[in-house]
């Protein structure tokens, strides 16, 4: 187990952010983030991770990062315990399934020092049904089984959306009031500016409309629907559609795509470093997810301008598109449904989202919901219900 040699800034209570990789995924991305921005303020705090590899590992810089050097679960926990026993932070916060019930196996049953906040940050019903049917890896399928046991012990709850909370409350039948939803930051600082970049492919120099969606190719996304939707688009006008993203489904995507012909007007074009050009020049973005926990890519692509078209998913499509004020709505999995509403889109004005409320989607925002709360939590103050 080893340890950075950054220093730890300022006096009072300490705080940790656990999580079990430093990949690139929206949820570490957002706890480095998280613990940079406080570490700014002030806040001592510092990053615990299970196995610190990953493309995150590289953003996270100079924080103060604590690797306890192991993807084994039981070795994970044993040397979690050793470090809240070292250190004693007052709050330790959990991000992912894994992190969450090595956390609480650690701070329940060896450290009760210490307070537990747990962060959800994809519908919890839905990720349970899904690892229990998908999962190839045994430790996954066997941790969700035991996430309706354990997962009521932590102290607080963070929820992403609140359609993830009201899942959430649902699902563990929690108290409302421990749980507190924040959004997710997903206006970076610099979006502005990156969305004005000239996007890296040819297509945006042609005049047929492109279509855009961002995620990690994965069965959660549903991107057949996006494409069989897309296919009967295209019967209609020219079009293209770009999807940003990796993951494991490409193979069966690219199958799917020669099978529906559409290998000239659809690029599965992997990941990109700013993302935020292609959704500026998008005629239309699409989310076709079966379900969202926030949906950072679709608040990123009404920042953008962009019109919008969403599945109306669990999670937090509908409020981050303020109940279709600021999109179009489809039921998940219904592909006539969405080239209907594709093409309305291709035919309509954009609606612009108010920047008052696209503010509460921004860093400074969110830092400033988990400041309050950590130091409530530190200082044992009860953690009422809130956005």
């Amino acid at each position: 187990m080893s340890t950075s040699s950054a220093p730890i800034a300022g006096n009072g209570f300490r705080f940790a952010c656990f999580i079990d990789a430093l990949r690139g995924g929206g949820a570490e991305e957002n706890a480095v983030k998280r613990v940079q921005g406080l570490t700014a303020r002030g806040m001592r705090i510092e990053l615990v991770v299970a196995r610190a590899h990953g493309p995150n590992r590289a953003r996270a810089g100079t924080l103060r990062v604590v690797d306890l050097g192991s993807r084994s679960v039981p070795v994970v926990v044993w040397r979690l315990i050793a470090y809240l026993r070292r250190e004693r932070p007052d709050v330790l916060a959990a991000s992912n399934m894994i992190a969450i019930l090595a956390a609480i196996f650690a701070v329940k049953c060896f450290s009760r020092r210490t307070r537990l906040i747990a962060e959800q940050n994809t519908v919890l019903s839905r990720q349970l049904e899904h690892e229990r049917r998908h999962s190839d890896r045994l430790a996954i399928r066997l941790a969700s089984r035991l996430v309706p046991l354990l997962y009521p012990l932590a102290d607080i709850w963070v929820a992403v959306s609140r359609g993830v909370a009201e899942d959430l409350v649902r699902s563990l039948r929690l108290d409302a009031a421990r749980v507190r939803t924040i959004y997710s930051p997903g206006i970076t600082p610099d979006l502005q500016k990156l969305r004005h970049e000239t996007p890296a492919h040819a297509w945006f120099r042609e005049p047929v409309p492109v279509i855009v969606s961002a995620g990690r190719l994965s069965r959660v996304k549903d991107y057949p629907t996006l494409l069989h939707a897309f296919q009967w688009v295209r019967r209609k006008r020219p079009v293209r559609l770009i999807i940003l993203g990796e993951g494991p489904e490409r193979k069966r995507l690219e199958t799917l795509i020669d099978r529906l012909e559409l290998r000239d007007a659809v690029d599965l074009h992997g990941y990109v470093d700013n993302p935020f050009s292609f959704m500026n020049r998008a005629a239309v973005y699409v989310q076709a997810s079966r379900h969202e926990g926030m949906g950072n890519a679709l608040v990123q692509a009404l920042a953008c301008g962009c019109r919008v078209v969403s599945t109306d998913s669990p999670g937090g499509a509908r409020e981050v598109l303020r109940a279709g004020r600021y999109g179009e709505f489809v039921a998940v999995g219904d592909a006539a449904g969405m080239a209907e509403a594709i093409n309305r889109a291709l035919d309509g004005p954009a609606a612009p989202a108010d920047p008052d409320w696209l503010r509460q989607f921004t860093p400074e925002h969110a830092l400033d919901q988990w400041q309050r709360l950590l130091c409530e939590a530190a200082a044992g103050r009860p953690s009422g219900k809130g956005t």
